[in-house]
């Protein structure tokens, strides 16, 4: 790009200092070679990246640089990184998520999500990564399996086996490479390989000759652990096993359950019965009914031990109330009902008086840790589901001595508002607050633990939630300020597993020495190796991949309704938008759906604007959502919402459309005149549809005229997750909220 060489040069050295092991960072890059950059929260290492893309836009003039991050919150500080070159910020809720093409030759660096640049090359919008001359991938770590990172550099190594020119330089960026299920400094070598073998590395770039300057600038936080009461006795919990029991009395499986109700083994029983129970054609309603309750049951005990009692019943009346109270199909539905008017009476009752003492321990280390930093102190407190940051926050505000610090919640946006996500908006206003010292503490999700970058935070508890060694090493690294203090509270199984991460944390920084110690030969003979299985595996998968789409099934199946089994759609009148989204184009359905606008406001998205939600008016089952296209309305439907019948009788349970084995097409002309006639004929009943044949040319939406061209539209990703888990994982798949 013609004006890159202009902005480069108002980026002057002063601007821009740098500590020698900031340099000795960037050494590696600045030579022009692929390489993972693997320095500790806090150490700079976004500083790095903004001298390495200075350095090559001084020496690059004819080609963009894309910085590509994993995570949305991190983009925005990183694109302030840049105030001297032509920035483009890009999000999965920005209108330019899917127009990215149109915009290329006016930017120097884009900063977008892996999912997006993705999408992109998939379509043929960009050609090729030799688009770019530059990729910088922040939390390269997730660059393994299918996380969106490694689809990306899996493109990139078709395109360097096939000798394709100009592919980009190759940055990561991390605080822990992690080792994964390692067990030996061997074996985590090996995975440090794999890992370097995915981005295209031969070479790591860590500090060591100036590792002296680097102790003494990022700041260790004091680190401490302390024990949590565990399966917290008392008669709450009596009374939910209780309830719990007589629902067993309905299950035959109950025989074979494991003996405590208080394990693991338990919740994992729980959770299989219920899957298998969707399976079930005869029992589908009483089953999925029985086993539905009794996991959200085994949940409301794993947040006992941790959140207010009042908390609990506040988790199941959400949970529950809408199933059981409105949906009495069967005598054991409305026993169901019955147990859990019951249990409410009795929790009600108990809560009077209810203090967690896990609460008490949380309250304590509070105090003494602002005791000792100071009232200025800001803190973050780390829990590992949304449900338990919400009753975490309402109990600090209830709280007499603890209100004042006006605490607040900080979740992912993967989840919409209504399940405790948060928009970006949302985040970007939580952290500002944080920032100004308003708010003292955030109560977060695992979203904080990448890439939050608040150098006045000095106090980081853990509340009974550790993740991985990468976690372990990033968390810790949010207290960023220093004499700074790190507390883990947690029950015996916690404190092992944060023995553990340590272990392994250390277990892979002998690996980092003994990866750097190898003759460079053998490090790129074994890449090469890697690298060739990983093509070879990515290639048999696109065969396969290509062999079931021409395999698909030209074949009768329906739409079940996942909980009630009453509303059924016919594959006759399902067909697909963009050859991704669903939509139903039987004028019944909308007779036996219930409309609910949508809360957040939402972007466009591939010409598609959100109107709002569909479910089930017989058992409320959240079905999808509305949206305009091309001046029409549609009901998107998700296939979770749905068992999939069989012309054989057989019942299917999908969590991606993609995986359907059997054809569905793609919405035709006749489809669209005859949505048009229906429309026009139900606003004008009485006058001649002399419209009905008009051309698809005349369907485009005046987007400037739109009623609702203020409103949003969002990806969201497709999460994976045990029963609340807040975890998400990046799915090419389109989600809807």
């Amino acid at each position: 790009m013609y004006f890159c060489y202009l902005y480069v040069f108002l980026v002057e050295k002063d601007e821009l200092p740098m500590r020698e092991y900031q340099y000795e960072l960037s050494q590696v890059a600045t030579n022009g070679e692929n390489t993972i950059i693997c320095a500790p929260t806090g150490s700079g290492k976004t500083r790095v990246a903004l001298y390495i893309v200075r350095d090559h836009l001084s020496k690059t003039f004819d080609h963009g640089t894309c910085k590509i991050s994993g995570s949305l919150i991190i983009i925005y500080r990183h694109g302030q990184d840049f105030l001297c070159l032509q920035v483009c910020h890009v999000t999965g809720e920005s209108e330019l998520s899917m127009q990215l093409h149109t915009v290329f030759d006016f930017y120097d660096i884009f900063v977008l999500t892996p999912q997006i640049l993705d999408n992109h090359l998939k379509d043929g919008r960009i050609k090729s990564l030799s688009e770019f001359s530059l990729l910088i991938l922040d939390e390269c770590h997730h660059t393994r399996k299918g996380e969106p990172y490694n689809n990306l550099m899996k493109k990139y190594l078709k395109a360097k086996k096939a000798r394709e020119d100009g592919l980009p330089q190759i940055i990561g960026l991390t605080a822990s490479l992690g080792v994964e299920k390692a067990t030996t400094v061997g074996e985590a070598t090996i995975s440090i390989l794999k890992l370097c073998a995915n981005l295209d590395v031969r070479k790591l770039s860590t500090v060591t000759v100036y590792k002296d300057e680097l102790e003494r600038t990022v700041p260790k936080p004091d680190e401490r652990r302390v024990k949590l009461h565990g399966n917290r006795c008392d008669e709450a919990r009596d009374q939910i096993h209780n309830t719990m029991l007589q629902i067993e009395n309905h299950l035959d499986e109950a025989k074979k359950r494991p003996s405590d109700l208080n394990s693991q083994s338990y919740g994992q029983w729980a959770v299989e019965i219920r899957r298998s129970a969707m399976k079930i054609i005869g029992q589908t309603l009483e089953k999925k009914a029985l086993t539905r309750t009794i996991v959200v049951y085994n949940a409301s005990m794993d947040i006992h031990d941790l959140v207010r009692l009042s908390d609990v019943l506040e988790y199941l009346e959400k949970t529950l109330t809408d199933n059981l109270e409105k949906n009495k199909h069967s005598p054991v539905e409305a026993k169901l009902s019955t147990y859990f008017k019951e249990l409410k009476l009795n929790l009600r009752r108990f809560a009077i008086e209810d203090e967690n003492p896990n609460l008490r321990i949380l309250k304590d280390e509070i105090i003494k840790l602002r005791k000792e930093k100071g009232d200025d102190s800001l803190g973050i407190i780390f829990v590992r589901t949304r449900g338990t940051c919400s009753a975490i926050c309402e109990w600090m505000k209830s709280d007499r001595e603890l209100r004042r610090l006006n605490a607040e919640p900080f979740t992912g946006a993967g989840a919409h508002e209504e399940e405790g996500g948060m928009t970006q908006n949302q985040q970007d206003a939580a952290i500002a607050r944080f920032r100004s010292g308003t708010t003292k503490f955030l109560v977060a999700t695992s979203v904080a633990e990448e890439g939050l970058d608040i150098p006045d935070c000095n106090i980081v508890i853990r509340y009974n939630h550790v993740g991985n060694e990468i976690t372990t090493v990033q968390t810790r690294g949010r207290s960023r300020k220093r004499g700074g203090t790190s507390v883990l509270l947690g029950m015996d199984e916690i404190l092992k597993r944060e023995i553990l991460n340590i272990g392994k944390s250390k277990m892979m920084e002998q690996a980092i020495l003994q990866f750097k110690q190898m003759p460079l030969p053998d490090v790129k003979k074994q890449i090469k190796e890697y690298q060739k299985a990983v093509i070879q595996e990515e290639q048999l998968k696109e065969e396969i991949s290509k062999l079931s789409q021409r395999n698909k099934i030209n074949d009768r199946f329906q739409l079940v309704c996942f909980k009630c089994t009453q509303l059924k759609i016919d594959n006759k009148f399902i067909k697909t938008i963009n050859n991704s989204h669903h939509v139903v184009i039987d004028p019944e359905f909308m007779l036996k759906v219930d409309l609910r606008p949508d809360q957040s406001p939402r972007k466009p998205f591939d010409g598609i604007q959100i109107t709002g939600k569909i479910h089930c008016k017989k058992c409320h089952n959240h079905l999808g959502v509305m949206f305009r296209y091309k001046g029409l309305m549609f009901p998107a439907v998700r296939v979770e919402s749905f068992q999939i019948l069989t012309s054989s009788g057989q019942i299917m349970l999908l969590r991606k459309w993609k995986d359907l084995p059997f054809l569905v097409k793609e919405i035709g002309q006749e489809d669209y005149k005859r949505m048009i006639s229906r429309e026009k004929e139900a606003q004008n009943p009485e006058q001649p549809d002399n419209d009905a044949i008009l051309d698809l040319t005349d369907l485009r939406l005046d987007e400037e005229n739109s009623e609702d061209e203020d409103s949003d539209f969002v990806f969201v990703k497709e999460r994976f997750r045990d029963k609340l888990d807040e975890k998400d994982v990046d799915e090419t798949d389109v989600k809807y909220p």
